[in-house]
């Protein structure tokens, strides 16, 4: 009777140490080299013209990085590019608020909305900073 509780508790203990094993938290190392790998695929997604598919690379990779500068501002490009109006002003004021700046006003990504008011509001805020 002992040793099968024993069994039981060992078998316990073998699979919850498992679980903590495959379910730490990736090293800053990992995340950048898997952030790397969900870039480079949003780029040839970005190259075929294929904007869905960047923009889910590139939330991925936000996902795994979202204090990157960088990630959040093309989430603001592939929402612009798949026409995601409302999310692109969401994303472009935050990082505005956080004093980044990017070329919005050149990059193409960006061009059937240059003559809306809220990108016109949103480039006077820029140039108030």
């Amino acid at each position: 009777m002992y040793l099968k509780i024993i069994g039981i508790i060992v078998v316990m203990v073998l699979i919850f140490g498992q679980m903590v094993l495959f379910s730490a938290e990736p090293t800053g190392a990992e995340k950048v080299q898997k952030v790397g790998e969900l870039y480079r695929v949003a780029l040839e997604f970005f190259n075929k013209k294929d904007y869905n598919g960047f923009l889910k690379q590139v939330e991925m990779a936000h996902a795994v990085l979202p204090e990157d500068e960088g990630l959040s501002f093309e989430l603001a490009r592939g929402y612009a590019l798949t026409g995601q109006t409302e999310k692109v002003y969401n994303s472009l004021n935050r990082l505005v608020d956080m004093d980044l700046f990017y070329d919005i006003e050149t990059d193409t990504a960006f061009d059937y909305l240059r003559k809306e008011k809220e990108f016109i509001q949103l480039m006077e805020k820029v140039a108030e900073k």
